[in-house]
C-alpha cells in the first residue's frame, strides 16, 4: 500500500484534471480540489485536513476517515454511512453537507460549525456530545438518534420529535423549542 505522510495536495497535483488517490494519507492537506464523484473506496485518511474542496458524490465504500477536518468543503450527498466505521472521527467548519448520510454511525463529539446540514439523514446515529454550532438543519432527519449531551443551542431550522430520540442533557435555545414541539400543533410565540 502506498503511503503519503505530511504532504500537501492542490490543483498543481492534478493529472489530466484528476487527482490519483491510492493508499494511506497521514497528516496530509488537500486544498482547493474538485474531487466530485471520485472513487475514495478503501482509502485511509488519518489526521488529514480538507480545505475548500468539493467531495460531492464520492464513492466512499470502506473509506477510513480518522480524525479528519473539513473546512469550507462541499460534500453534497456524501455517504458517510458507507465509510469504515472503525475510528471514524470528523469535524466540519463552514461546510455544505446537504443530503449527506450518517445513518447508524457512532460519532461521539461530532463537530459541525457554521455548516449547511439540510436534509441530512441522522437516523439511528449515535451523536453523543455532538456540536451543531450555528448550523442550518432544515429537513434533517433525526429518528432513534442518540443525542445525549449534544448542543443545538445556536442551530436553527431543526424539527424532530423528542420522544423518538435520546436527549439526555441535550442543549437547546428557547428559540429552538418550536422545532421540537411543532408537530404537536402548538402555537409558540
Amino acid at each position: 500500500m502506498k503511503e503519503h505522510y505530511q504532504q500537501q495536495f492542490s490543483a498543481k497535483d492534478l493529472v489530466n484534471g484528476k487527482l490519483i488517490l491510492e493508499g494511506l494519507y497521514e497528516a496530509c492537506e488537500f486544498k482547493g480540489l474538485s474531487l466530485e464523484g471520485i472513487r475514495l473506496a478503501g482509502l485511509r485518511f488519518e489526521d488529514c485536513s480538507f480545505l475548500d474542496c468539493d467531495l460531492s458524490g464520492c464513492d466512499t465504500h470502506q473509506t477510513a476517515f480518522r480524525n479528519c477536518k473539513f473546512n469550507g468543503c462541499k460534500l453534497l450527498g456524501f455517504r458517510f454511512d458507507r465509510c469504515n466505521p472503525l475510528g471514524l472521527s470528523l469535524a466540519f467548519e463552514r461546510c455544505i453537507l446537504d443530503r449527506a448520510v450518517f445513518t447508524g454511525l457512532t460519532l461521539t463529539g461530532l463537530q459541525l460549525n457554521r455548516c449547511s446540514v439540510q436534509e441530512v439523514d441522522f437516523v439511528n446515529a449515535k451523536l453523543k456530545n455532538a456540536q451543531f454550532t450555528a448550523c442550518d438543519l432544515q429537513g434533517s432527519l433525526f429518528v432513534d438518534t442518540l443525542l445525549d449531551g449534544a448542543d443545538f443551542s445556536t442551530a436553527f431550522n431543526y424539527r424532530f420529535k423528542p420522544e423518538e430520540n435520546s436527549l439526555i442533557k441535550t442543549h437547546f435555545s428557547a428559540d429552538g423549542l418550536a422545532g421540537l414541539l411543532g408537530h404537536h400543533g402548538l402555537v409558540i410565540s
